[in-house]
């Protein structure tokens, strides 16, 4: 770990044990954040490193391998195997991603490894919930279909929006869609109808992962663009008001988990749309901390969330255009269970 910070409130002093950083290596501040972002999820690190049979597979094995530097003395915390995993079917060469994009690929990599083996839902058991999608046909009332679908990250679009309620109340508005081919009754031939589809949250995940998507295409330069407006989130989410209703026997024989939704880490992005630079915040150890690469130190819940929500650029880091690109919720049915701090290994290989 890194060194401590002594931190004075009131008068009263804290000692604060501040996380280590990683060596920024050809670009690697995307990677960098990522692993932080996963790193400070204990149920997932743990899991990683307690994978046995399969630690051998090159994702996890060198995913562990950074965990467990990150949990030692290790004077310079190297991503670089991890690195030349992920590349390997890219020559070797490292693009920038998306935080998103890339916690993604981890993810698939991850689930690919863990095929026919004890742990092949270990990621889906903490990170996926269910999106229920409700279907009717406007001027047939009588047709009305139901499906539910697996979801590990929510996108939601950030432009002409200020909270992420606002974002929220847009992906479940009604959709309309023309031209659907649809069988009324088990007798009748398909025919097109215009379609009314709802989405709502059906089953929570233990993690919630939300990708703010600031992507915007701009007309006068023909490129994407980075939206810079101010969207704000809180500390707590309670997503009770986008969660489809249950039924008395659901109720009796489903325990699902609740709508609260505590903030564990923010992935920050600073730059335009086709570069930039990724850092995270962290809420560790009852405070909050920005681990910038190597560069790693506290700061308060308030200037972690205005770094987080865009807008004017922000003192914070000089001036620079900063704002949220990946959000990390933990539920808080399941936030002692998820964040029940368990020792990686000791040994770095």
């Amino acid at each position: 770990m890194s060194g401590p910070v002594v931190n004075g409130d009131n008068g009263q002093e804290n000692t604060v044990h501040l996380p280590s950083g990683i060596v920024n290596s050809a670009g690697s501040c995307d990677l960098n954040a990522v692993v932080q972002l996963l790193y400070h999820l204990p149920s997932f690190r743990e899991a990683v490193c307690s994978m046995g049979a399969i630690d051998q597979e090159p994702i996890v094995s060198s995913l562990r391998d950074v965990f467990t530097q990150l949990n030692s003395n290790v004077a310079e915390v190297s991503a670089k195997k991890l690195m030349g995993v992920l590349s390997s079917k890219n020559g070797g060469t490292w693009v920038q991603h998306d935080l998103h994009e890339l916690m993604q690929h981890i993810f698939e990599e991850l689930s690919a490894a863990c095929e026919r083996t004890s742990q092949v839902n270990f990621v889906k058991n903490i990170f996926c919930g269910e999106l229920s999608y409700t279907t009717r046909a406007l001027g047939h009332e009588e047709y009305l279909a139901t499906h539910s679908e697996q979801f590990s990250s929510i996108e939601l679009l950030v432009k002409g929006k200020n909270t992420i309620f606002e974002s929220l109340d847009q992906l479940q508005e009604p959709q309309r869609i023309e031209s659907v081919s649809l069988q009324l009754t088990p007798e009748a031939a398909p025919t097109l109808h215009t379609v009314e589809r709802i989405q709502r949250f059906e089953r929570m995940p233990h993690v919630l992962i939300v990708h703010p998507n600031r992507a915007d295409f701009c007309m006068e330069t023909m490129e994407i663009v980075t939206l810079d407006n101010k969207w704000t989130f809180p500390m707590q989410l309670d997503l009770q008001p986008y969660i489809s209703p249950q039924t008395d026997d659901e109720k009796e024989s489903d325990k699902r988990l609740g709508a609260l939704y505590v903030l564990r880490s923010v992935g920050v992005h600073q730059g335009p749309a086709q570069s930039g630079h990724y850092f995270v915040l962290v809420h560790h150890q009852g405070n909050w901390c920005c681990i910038d690469d190597t560069r790693v130190f506290s700061i308060s819940a308030e200037c972690a969330m205005n770094v987080s929500y865009g807008g004017e650029p922000h003192r914070f880091g000089g001036g620079l255009a900063r704002r949220a690109c990946l959000l990390v919720y933990v539920n808080a049915d399941v936030q002692e269970e998820e964040l029940k701090h368990v020792e990686p290994p000791s040994t770095v290989s």
